[in-house]
């Protein structure tokens, strides 16, 4: 590796691992902000989150 820079190994969620975690978190989450990109394209989403992102 370069500088002495080690690797960690990458591990992915497994479909199980990903599904379990948000039964775990329950209904009860509490929402930020909600988004509507139904009708956006990806520079619009984009723009939309990172506006929300850096609002005062």
């Amino acid at each position: 590796m370069k500088n002495g820079t080690k690797v960690r190994p990458i591990h992915y969620l497994t479909d199980a691992e990903f599904e379990e975690l948000h039964r775990q978190q329950g209904d009860n989450l509490q929402v930020d902000h909600e988004l509507d990109v139904a009708d956006m394209g990806i520079d619009e989403q984009v723009a939309a989150v990172m506006k929300i992102w850096t609002a005062g």
